[in-house]
């Protein structure tokens, strides 16, 4: 140990004076060395035109690769441009903030930062992430593409140049692949009944020139944290991660044949709408296809080296190759694979709340139970539980918002809408004709009251409040966690 750092100190001393000496002068910010540089002059223009320059020519410390003006003449020449002023505004944008790293970074400081810490990715003003290679000597590559060794360490005031003699064009993160390519999914049109927007400032600027900043927005998923389509990176205070680490999602989606068959007794409830299943059970069916924090290819998901486990925490089943039907379509963030089969349910689906699931009457119920952050207690296959369900109807008429937390336009306390909802469950299994007496509901002394008359079983709540007990709802063989009734009224507790 002695001697390794001996070793890299040296050479770290060394690359200190030849890199930060007097007799390297910086003269000049970012974009000023490369409009005069004849080298960069397209690159330049390319600043501008994207409304970049502001970025790296007044403050902050940038590492910037630079594309030769041969470098833009055979991207020029693949795409079918003319010259810069042909690229559409926002594809520059795009493609030239990519060659903008965070940080001001010398081959130097890539060199040592590698044997020391084996860092190999490094994070640009997109949020996007580059690929370094110095894993040799005077070997310096991003993306594989290597830097001209003439044009290396150019300095700058605020920052550090590398020429290179190719532009680097990105990969679309996995939500724009995903709307690119596979927007008529039944799958991926599932996944937009979870989507929400969030502002990007990182990518929103004023494209048009009007003064105004052009809003961009992008796409996650509150009830899928597990899974990212549209961020790349989650934060990370270690010194080496630049405040950020590249996060990974691969994706197993099942073909339309596949979904529509185990869609079909579902839909009719929902008016044959994909776009108005219930949210809580496209997240219990959805989570069994994403696989968390890495970019699982073809051939390991066939030959499986390792267990690889779905966001839900289930294993996935054995893919045999003319199971995909699509298969390593990559992602900057991911691998989207086309499968021709489905998974078995996760066992939320098979629980007893997973059976009313995908029952209409019920949405109000099961949101209710999310609502109160009870759906992953409840829907435990270990969790034995009896459930009074109210219908959609009855949650109405009591005036409940289960959204909202509301009763009667009033907003309720986080623990006065548990309690309303543990009013509603009886920690153990009972079958209809273990409905008698009083029983202690999950809400703390409080209790129901069953009779019988007539055949008919009556529920009484502590606040007196009487319901028919109706008909009952299981789930899956096996399982054994309880019995679902359904109720025409709101049991409201004496109190919550």
């Amino acid at each position: 140990m002695p001697v390794l750092f001996a070793v890299l100190l040296f050479g770290c001393k060394k690359g200190y004076d030849k890199y930060w000496s007097k007799e390297n002068p910086k003269t000049g910010f970012i974009y000023d060395k490369v409009k005069n540089d004849p080298n960069f002059t397209t690159f330049a223009a390319g600043l501008e035109r994207a409304d970049l320059v502001k970025y790296v020519n007044v403050s902050g410390l940038y590492t910037v690769f630079a594309p030769t003006n041969e470098a833009f003449e055979k991207y020029f020449q693949k795409m079918g441009y003319s010259s810069i002023n042909d690229v559409p505004v926002n594809t520059l944008f795009f493609i030239l903030s990519y060659h903008i790293a965070n940080n001001m970074w010398y081959y130097y400081d890539f060199r040592t930062r590698f044997i020391t810490s084996q860092k190999v990715t490094y994070i640009t003003r997109n949020n996007k992430f580059l690929n370094i290679d110095v894993s040799a000597t005077d070997v310096f590559k991003v993306n594989g593409i290597s830097v001209i060794s003439s044009l290396q360490d150019l300095d700058a005031e605020n920052g550090v140049i590398h020429g290179i003699g190719e532009v680097l064009v990105p990969l679309p993160n996995a939500e724009q692949l995903l709307a690119a390519e596979f927007s008529n999914s039944t799958f991926y049109r599932m996944m937009q009944n979870l989507a929400s927007k969030q502002y990007d400032r990182f990518n929103s600027y004023d494209s048009d020139r009007d003064g105004k900043i052009d809003s961009v927005f992008y796409t996650y998923y509150p009830l899928l944290p597990a899974i990212n389509t549209s961020l790349e990176y989650v934060s990370n205070s270690a010194p080496e991660s630049q405040g950020g680490d590249p996060v990974f999602t691969t994706f197993l989606i099942p073909d339309n044949d596949v979904m529509n068959t185990i869609l079909a007794p579902v839909l009719p409830g929902f008016e044959n709408d994909v776009k108005k299943l219930p949210r809580l059970y496209v997240q219990a069916f959805l989570e069994s296809y994403f696989i968390k924090d890495s970019i699982v290819l073809s051939q390991d998901l066939i030959a499986r080296p390792k267990v690889l486990m779905s966001v839900n925490g289930e294993i996935v089943p054995a893919l045999s190759a003319d199971k995909l039907v699509t298969k390593d379509k990559r992602a900057s963030n991911g691998v989207v694979h086309v499968i021709n089969t489905s998974f078995p349910p996760s066992d939320k689906l098979k629980s007893a709340i997973g059976g009313i699931m995908t029952n209409p009457e019920f949405t109000d119920f099961v949101e209710a139970i999310q609502s109160a952050n009870l759906l992953a207690a409840y829907t435990a296959t270990s969790k034995a539980a009896t459930f009074f369900a109210p219908t959609n109807v009855a949650f109405a008429n009591a005036g409940i918002n289960v959204r909202k937390k509301t009763l009667n336009g009033v907003q309720l306390t986080d623990a006065q809408f548990i309690n309303i909802v543990k009013h509603h469950v009886i920690s153990s299994n009972n079958a209809r004709s273990a409905l008698t007496g009083s029983k202690t509901t999950d809400y703390a002394n409080n209790s129901l009251a069953f009779t019988t008359a007539n055949n008919i079983v009556s529920v009484k709540s502590s606040g007196g409040i009487v319901a028919e007990v109706g008909a009952e709802y299981r789930g899956a063989a096996g399982v054994t966690n309880g019995y679902v009734y359904r109720i025409e009224t709101v049991l409201m507790p004496a109190s919550y």
